[in-house]
């Protein structure tokens, strides 16, 4: 009789183990999709990337973040039709921030104001950066920003403010 309970026994405690693995790694899973950035904290975070030292004045912009709308230098908004509130201003100005402007932040649909002025950022500006349509202000003047402005620039229907004085 014993030898049948064994037998029983050991394949039902497999199966119980593998279920409560299983259960296990599925709330796992999901806590860390409830946890994960937005796709707007993701293109911001190609900002701090892009900068030379990794962006020491940004050091609250953390992957590990739900929403960069806490971020130093970032303003949000809540957008009908959007679930998460959506990024529509950058200003992270006079931080004597070295680096380059990646064109990741062209991926911004709602971003409305960008201010980097007054840092060292080089290189030219993105193509894809005017892919931001709703982009009204943008202030990059007092960098070391070069190279022709991209024509896309004129597809920007609510462009009202640029700056792009002071630089080489």
């Amino acid at each position: 009789y014993l030898e049948n309970r064994e037998d029983f026994t050991m394949p039902v405690l497999r199966i119980f183990l593998l279920i409560v693995i299983s259960v296990v790694f599925h709330v796992v899973l999901q806590l860390k999709r409830a946890n994960s950035l937005t796709a707007d904290g993701l293109s911001l975070l190609s900002l701090k990337s892009a900068i030379d030292g990794g962006g020491s004045a940004l050091t609250d912009w953390n992957e590990d973040d739900a929403t960069p709308c806490h971020w130093t230098g970032i303003s949000c908004m809540n957008i009908s039709g959007s679930n998460d509130p959506r990024v529509v201003g950058i200003t992270v100005s006079g931080k004597n921030l070295r680096g380059y402007i990646p064109s990741e932040l062209g991926t911004l649909i709602y971003l409305r104001r960008l201010n980097l002025h007054g840092n060292n950022f080089y290189g030219s500006i993105p193509d894809q950066l005017f892919n931001a349509s709703s982009l009204h202000s943008l202030f990059l003047y007092g960098n070391n920003l070069s190279g022709p402005l991209p024509p896309s620039i004129c597809n920007l229907p609510r462009l009202q403010n640029l700056d792009l004085s002071n630089n080489s």
